[in-house]
């Protein structure tokens, strides 16, 4: 792969043996977006302008429809971008106070997208890390209320790492803790 170490790759989307997308960072440079065609891998320009921003996720409906996912260490936001055949967008994520990330992402239709990740927060002095689920509806992103796990305690922590679909009406995301495993689903 073209490059320039040390980077490193963190979700793969495949549309075809041809179209194959990668993403990451680089760690001098900020985010990495790798294309796989009949010639090869390539470095794609992204909208990642910083070197704190880091990519995780990645999916892909069509050629002209991919996701990719991550945050900026520098601000601790998360961010998108998307794909539209001809270049990388920047498309602002769902705003959350204190630190977040999205880490993983499903594309179900264009206007039907889902994202995971965590959101930090203070509570009573205390520092909580609660999962995050953000939605595209095709014109924004929006934060869908995360349940929790285990309601009796009054401090949770967990993170959400992935997500996949098998239809509007079936998505699944995966996540926990140290302790724990969680599985959420979506029936619509």
């Amino acid at each position: 792969m073209d490059g320039v170490e040390p980077y490193v790759l963190n979700g793969v989307a495949v549309i075809s043996a041809d179209n194959i997308w990668a993403v990451g960072a680089n760690y001098s440079q900020g985010a990495l977006i790798e294309h796989r065609d009949a010639n090869g891998w390539h470095i794609v320009p992204n909208v990642g302008k910083s070197s704190a921003d880091y990519l995780i996720g990645i999916s892909a409906l069509a050629p002209d429809d991919i996701w990719a996912v991550g945050n900026n260490f520098g601000t601790q936001k998360a961010f998108t971008e998307h794909w539209d055949g001809k270049q990388w967008q920047a498309v602002p994520a769902a705003e959350v106070a204190g630190e977040n990330r999205l880490s993983g992402v499903v594309v179900v239709s264009a206007s039907n997208v889902w994202a995971v990740g965590y959101y930090f927060k203070t509570v009573g002095g205390i520092g909580v890390v609660h999962g995050l689920i953000e939605h595209w509806d095709g014109h924004r992103w929006q934060v869908v209320p995360s349940p929790e796990p285990h309601p009796q305690q009054e401090f949770t922590y967990f993170e959400l790492w992935g997500i996949t679909a098998i239809s509007a009406t079936d998505v699944w995301a995966v996540g926990g803790n140290s302790d724990w495993t969680l599985t959420l689903h979506w029936d619509g």
